[in-house]
Formats: structure tokens, C-alpha cells, sequence
């Protein structure tokens, strides 16, 4: 039996510099698979990239560091006055006064982002394995169950 390795390449999309490392080993036949933040200020930028690369299996890697694809006005219980979500890397806590009905929404217009770019939307994502989790994890789930798309294959 012949294994294979899958190196998967982690935060496309977070910043350019980045990007480009990432780009490189796609190129050099060292990464395989991608894992693209749909929510960060180069995501358009690498799907793109992506879009040109049909082989590559794009995966969701769900961010929420940044800003909603939606417009803030739309997802109020997620951002702060400046437009971006409001826990960023300090208070995950206030991930759990997110309501259902913008989570899935912002969920939702992030995996029409990558639809309307690369022609599908991303082939994996990963979520919380527990029960017991909060509107905006449910919200995900709920999106990625709708759209088929499997979870937590990396687990």
C-alpha cells in the first residue's frame, strides 16, 4: 500500500506577504491543499490564485480575526464600532453574544465569496467537535451542513 502525504497550507489570505510564501510551495509541489480565511483582507486576492489552480483542494478555514464579508449594518451582534469582529485574537468571549441569524448569514455570504471566485464552494472546513457550543458555532455547522460540505476530515 502506497501512503501520501497532504501538506496543507494554513491562513491563505491573512496577509501578502504570506500569501506569496504559501504560493511558492504550492509551486514547488511542497503544500497540497489550502485552507483560505474568507474573512481577511487578502482572501479575494488568493482565490484568485486559487481559481487558476483546479487541483488544489480549498479548504474554509474560519477566521473571524478581521472583518465580516457582510456590511457591519448587517451583522451587529459580530463587529465593533470599527466594523471588525469584535474578539479578534483578545475576547473570544464575546464570540457567545453573537446572534444565530447574523452568524449565519455572515457564514454564508463568506462560502458565496469563494463560490462567486473559484466556481465552488471550499471542499473541507473544521468545527467544534463538542455539543454543547454557541450560536456562532452552530451557525457555521449549520451553513457547512446546507452546503455539503465536510467537516472535521483532518480529525
Amino acid at each position: 500500500m502506497r501512503k501520501r502525504l497532504v501538506y496543507r497550507a494554513d491562513d491563505i489570505g491573512y496577509t501578502e506577504a504570506f500569501d506569496m510564501g504559501v504560493y511558492r510551495a504550492f509551486e514547488e509541489g511542497i503544500a497540497t491543499s489550502a485552507d483560505v480565511m474568507l474573512d481577511s483582507p487578502h482572501t479575494v486576492q488568493a482565490l484568485l490564485w486559487l481559481k487558476d489552480r483546479p487541483w488544489i483542494s480549498v479548504g474554509w478555514h474560519r477566521h473571524l480575526w478581521e472583518s465580516p464579508v457582510l456590511p457591519k449594518e448587517e451583522v451587529p451582534s459580530m463587529v465593533d464600532e470599527e466594523g471588525r469582529f469584535k474578539w479578534r485574537h483578545r475576547h473570544r468571549e464575546l464570540m457567545n453574544e453573537v446572534r444565530y441569524e447574523e452568524a449565519y448569514r455572515e457564514f454564508m455570504a463568506e462560502a458565496e465569496l469563494c463560490r462567486s471566485i473559484i466556481g465552488h464552494y471550499p471542499d473541507s472546513c473544521t468545527t467544534k467537535m463538542q455539543d454543547d457550543v454557541n450560536d456562532l458555532e452552530r451557525a457555521f455547522r449549520d451553513v457547512a451542513h446546507e452546503l455539503k460540505i465536510p467537516t472535521n476530515f483532518w480529525y
